[in-house]
């Protein structure tokens, strides 16, 4: 183990952390994403024909906000940023376009805006209170024209307006507007997205959004990615766990003793999920093992188990219990569950990323990250677990016509193993 550096391991705990889970999962040094920024740097030198999109897709922790960190800061000098995010809390309507609108008025200076944009910054009242009429009250700007707003000539005219803000900031260099986790944007937002990405005008700005894996985004959402990807100046940028190699730098930037072996063990036990890893790194640092899962890795994964309902929660304490891959036929037979509800419990989890299914003739699953499964593993107590080896053994003995005899006779003696009358 190297030598501990409670100093640097807290500040990538941090800078992990940040985003609460969006994806700065690497450290200071900007690794194995370098070929999807170069994507990015080319769709913004390639905005001739109006505006384009880019939808960065991925899991939690994956690595998104990351990248669109580094492209931000790249495209800073040729380029004015604009960026807004959605909240899960709230999904208010706008809310992300509201967001970039009140950073760059404040950046700029409100007054100054509102000279600059003359009744174009009356029209954009909804988004920027300051920007509104000053005679009117602040409910006569903002509460009740947000709720004018959703009508629909209201709303066409607000679309229009932002429409005509980015033609005008457009007029003097290209501009970039971040709209960061639509997966939990307001159906209001989703609708302006898609007007502004459809601007018949040409100007130049690139629109770039950050997204969840289309499997766990809502159904307005997930209508609103697929409108987007039909349309020729849309790029979609998918991003999977980090190689090998590019955990093997994260590991060397800590100065850990083996960064090979350690990147191994990495991508085994995160999948390459930035954050994960991130925090694995961090534990390691400052004296743990990487076999270990740190408290702030158990604390992410439990607040994310929380969110699931009970008969998932406990199917997935079974599988855990099975281990990673298990068989759908037999995890059917040890959870003893009406079919409807166990079929239900194993697409919530597929769907929210804690499983994905293997290809394989005979319905085998696997835990997203081996995190996921110790995590969920030790959520069973003592007893429970002794019997639940002894249930999953009588279930592979069950399933005998499927799957290698030599597999299934080692597993057996395992799960036989771990039962109190062994």
């Amino acid at each position: 183990m190297a030598e501990s550096d409670p100093g640097e391991a807290t500040g990538l705990i941090r800078a992990a952390s940040a985003d609460g889970g969006g994806g700065r999962g690497e450290t200071g040094g900007f690794v194995g994403r370098e070929r999807e920024l170069a994507r990015l740097i080319d769709a913004l030198a390639d905005l001739s024909d109006g505006p384009h999109v880019v939808l960065v897709l991925g899991e939690a922790g994956i690595g998104k906000t990351r990248l669109v960190d580094e492209f931000s800061a790249a495209a800073r000098a040729s380029a004015t940023i604009f960026r807004g995010t959605c909240d899960a809390r709230t999904m208010r309507a706008f809310q992300p376009f509201a967001e970039a609108l009140l950073r760059y008025a404040r950046d700029t200076g409100s007054e100054e805006c509102r000279r600059d944009l003359g009744p174009l910054a009356v029209r954009l009242g909804p988004l920027v209170p300051e920007w509104a009429d000053p005679s009117a009250t602040r409910d006569d700007t903002y509460s009740s024209r947000m709720q004018a707003s959703e009508q629909d000539d209201a709303r066409l005219e607000l679309f229009d307006a932002i429409i005509e803000f980015f033609v005008r900031q457009c007029a003097t260099q290209s501009c970039v507007l971040v709209l960061e986790d639509i997966h939990w944007a307001s159906l209001a937002s989703l609708r302006m997205l898609r007007h502004l990405a459809g601007a018949p005008a040409e100007f130049p700005l690139l629109i770039v959004t950050t997204c969840r894996n289309l499997d766990a985004v809502s159904d307005e959402a997930l209508d609103c990615v697929t409108d987007l990807m039909r349309e020729p100046r849309t790029l979609r940028i998918e991003l999977s766990g980090l190689e090998e190699e590019a955990l093997a730098s994260l590991a060397a930037e800590l100065r850990m003793p083996d960064p090979e072996n350690a990147a191994k063990l990495l991508r085994a036990r995160t999948n390459g999920n930035a954050l994960f890893a991130t925090h694995l790194l961090a534990h390691a640092q400052m004296g743990g093992e990487l076999t270990e899962v740190p408290s702030t890795v158990r604390n992410l994964i439990s607040q994310r188990i929380a969110q699931l309902d009970e008969p998932t929660v406990e199917v997935l304490r079974i599988a855990s219990v099975i281990g990673s891959p298990f068989s759908y036929r037999v995890l059917a037979a040890a959870a003893m569950v009406d079919e409807n509800v166990l079929m239900t419990a194993v697409e919530h989890a597929q769907t929210k990323g804690f499983i994905v299914e293997a290809n394989d003739p005979d319905t085998v699953y696997s835990f997203a990250h081996e995190l996921i499964r110790d995590v969920l593993d030790t959520g069973v107590s003592k007893r429970w677990r002794s019997r639940l080896h002894g249930i999953i053994a009588d279930a592979i003995d069950s399933c005998a016509a499927s799957g290698d005899a030599a597999t299934r006779l080692t597993l057996l003696a395992y799960h036989w193993s771990m039962t109190d009358s062994a």
